[in-house]
């Protein structure tokens, strides 16, 4: 391991780190549309890049055309909307209205229908098979009445040994009543049979179907009422909602008319681009700013410079730089492209938090406006500040400094019996490859460097 000796000696050391800046505004009006809704912003009329303007002034229009069809159709919605909502209020008050009665008309049917084929089983079966065979007796006792008429009439036409006119016409009509009778005996008969046979107990079958048809439909109406009602009364709260949300967004549309126009605030300069966090940024999407091209929603794409704002240095500076600053130190400030013109600064704000680029914004506040008379903003320099300042101070290159096992920075004596003692010292500022030693050793001493 080759070993180097040196001499501590004193000399000036002048720490003042330089960094980049840019020129910006104290003041800036960043530009931006502020939209929900719509998203399809054209421009159709932009000032130029670094344009002076006056308060007031347009600086951005967007064509509005497909946006004011958009504000109609969403109006018409939201009216859509409105009539759809009391369609479905009334619908639901309605079945919520109509339920009780509903369900007794259901349950009132269902007994109804249970009392009539009960009464059917218990009493009007058995009362219409006895009016039935009723019927059929008197019939029988008719047609038996008519046959005795017709035996005593024969009886008695029969003793005078000679018929006449007249009572061969009663005779043939009698024996038409009896075969009529007769008749009316079999088709009463078949009647009869029919309905103890046959209709009877159909009736009874239908009335037990229709009983246990309106029990089932009792019982169906009790579970699907209420359900239906609920239905209608969701399908209530989905309309309100939707007419909420059609009618919030038919507002947010209207309240984005004020941004198909953008205009000065107050005088100023405009700018395309982003200025915020030391730097000025230009973005392709930004450069290609012009008619016909579209601008991204609720992003800053140009900035409003105020007339009447102040100029500063703003500059993004690395974590070994940030250490050495402190509010208050001054410096100057070498223009790019014209070194002549010095401009004294002072630090006015210093970031404690890195941004993420892992770098810390620092601030410049310049002491003389008139410095910057011609600067506008956007121009860059170099910034160069006075941190520390010592001409006689003891020096050892950094490279001879070792931390030891306390943590303590010591260097390598050479000793008058040219042995080697360690020796801690107190280390100060460190500026290039030579670090000032507070403590510890004085000049003259020869030091071994080991590499």
């Amino acid at each position: 391991m080759a070993a180097e000796v040196a001499e501590i000696k004193r000399g000036d050391i002048w720490v003042k780190p330089t960094f980049a800046a840019t020129v910006l505004p104290e003041k800036v009006v960043r530009l931006k549309v502020d939209a929900e809704e719509w998203q399809d912003f054209v421009i159709e009329e932009i000032q130029p890049h670094g344009a002076q303007v006056k308060k007031g002034q347009v600086l951005v229009r967007f064509d509005d055309k497909d946006y004011q069809k958009k504000l109609r159709d969403a109006q018409s919605a939201s009216a859509s909307a409105a009539l759809q909502l009391q369609n479905a209020e009334v619908e639901y008050k309605t079945i919520k209205a109509l339920l009780p009665s509903q369900l007794q008309a259901a349950q009132q049917k269902a007994e109804h229908a249970a009392e009539a084929w009960k009464y059917f089983q218990t009493t009007r079966r058995q009362a219409e098979i006895r009016e039935e065979d009723l019927s059929l007796r008197q019939t029988e006792l008719r047609l038996e009445s008519a046959r005795e008429e017709l035996v005593q009439l024969e009886k008695m036409y029969k003793a005078d040994d000679l018929t006449e006119n007249t009572e061969e016409i009663i005779l043939k009509r009698q024996r038409e009543t009896v075969k009529a009778y007769e008749t009316t005996l079999d088709l009463a008969k078949l009647s009869h049979r029919r309905k103890i046979d046959v209709a009877l107990p159909r009736e009874g079958v239908e009335l037990k179907r229709a009983a246990e048809s309106a029990e089932a439909e009792w019982k169906q109406t009790e579970q699907n009422l209420p359900r239906q009602v609920e239905l209608k009364r969701m399908a209530y709260e989905e309309a309100r909602v939707a007419q909420q949300r059609r009618t919030d967004a038919w507002e947010r549309l209207q309240k984005e008319q004020s941004s198909f126009v953008i205009r000065a605030t107050e005088d100023g300069w405009f700018y395309y681009g982003v200025m915020q966090e030391g730097r000025w940024t230009v973005s392709e999407a930004q450069k290609a700013l012009a008619v016909d091209q579209s601008v991204a929603p609720n992003k800053v794409f140009a900035c409003l410079v105020p007339q009447k704002s102040k100029l500063r240095w703003d500059a993004l500076v690395d974590e070994s730089t940030v250490r050495l600053l402190r509010v208050g130190q001054q410096g100057h400030a070498l223009m790019t492209g014209a070194a002549e013109q010095v401009v004294a600064f002072r630090l006015k704000e210093i970031a404690r938090v890195p941004n993420a680029d892992q770098r810390y914004p620092v601030v410049c506040e310049i002491d003389s406006a008139d410095a910057l008379s011609a600067v506008v903003a956007g121009m860059t320099a170099k910034l160069q500040v006075n941190v520390y300042r010592q001409p006689q101070a003891l020096l050892v290159p950094e490279k001879a400094l070792r931390l030891n096992q306390d943590g303590a920075w010591e260097l390598q004596c050479l000793q008058a019996d040219q042995s080697i003692k360690s020796i801690v010292v107190k280390r100060g500022m460190t500026w290039g490859e030579r670090v000032e030693v507070l403590s510890g050793v004085e000049e003259g001493q020869k030091i071994q460097i080991v590499e």
